[in-house]
């Protein structure tokens, strides 16, 4: 009879363990779960460096940037410099537009413009507009000669033009001289015979000046030869 109740009592707590096993698990698998958020994800940032050579600035030193960021850089120039171009990039460009899409560096670089020596003298005769001075490479310099009375420009000493005004270009140190010559004086004798007058009896002039004469017969004359101005008498 023991025996029969100790088995009894087994199969009653097996039982009874079972039973709250499986509750257990009906508890467990009911209470849901929590999942933890995923993380978002980071905009990349890329840092920009910007310096500048002696002889100018830049518009922007860079700093941190996000991925993608377009950004303009413009430089300004010191007087007697001018710009050559970027360190960094193949532009020429005195403005540069970069998009960051990894760390960059720029260096806007600058170069002393060449100054360049303009001498120009004159010979007895004239003047000119400019003695010349000190310019910076591909300055444009008109230089202008002026005849004195009696005088006539024939050409520049240095330059192969034949006008009066030049125009140059400095590239190089450059001298000039402009060349004026005396122009020459003729006498003009205008004489009359007999029988009629002359407009214009001569005098001096220069070289290549136009002169009218106008013969003028008298009454009871006629004009018979202009290469020597003869009359002659009308029967």
């Amino acid at each position: 009879m023991k025996r029969f109740s100790f088995s009894l009592l087994t199969i009653i707590f097996s039982s009874f363990i079972l039973v709250f096993s499986c509750s257990i698990e009906e508890e467990n698998s009911s209470v849901p779960s929590v999942q933890s958020p995923e993380p978002e994800d980071q905009v990349k940032q890329f840092t920009l460096t910007v310096t500048s050579a002696e002889g100018g600035t830049v518009s922007n030193e860079g700093g941190t940037y996000d991925e993608g960021t377009e950004i303009i850089i413009t430089v300004t120039i010191n007087e007697g410099y001018r710009f050559t171009g970027w360190e960094g990039n193949d532009s020429k460009g005195e403005s540069l537009t970069i998009t960051l899409n990894s760390n960059q560096t720029y260096q806007a670089l600058f170069e002393l413009i060449p100054i360049y020596t303009l001498t120009v003298s004159t010979t007895e005769g004239g003047t000119v507009s400019t003695e010349g001075g000190e310019y910076l490479e591909g300055t444009e310099v008109e230089i202008i000669a002026t005849s004195n009375e009696g005088y006539q420009f024939t050409e520049w000493e240095g330059n192969d033009s034949s006008s009066a005004s030049i125009t140059i270009t400095l590239d190089s140190n450059q001298t000039y001289q402009a060349l004026f010559e005396l122009i020459p004086v003729y006498t003009l004798s205008v004489i009359a015979v007999e029988g009629g007058t002359v407009s214009n009896e001569g005098g001096e002039y220069e070289e290549g000046t136009e002169v009218t004469i106008t013969a003028s017969p008298t009454e009871g004359y006629s004009f018979l030869d202009g290469k020597k101005l003869i009359f002659q008498h009308l029967l």
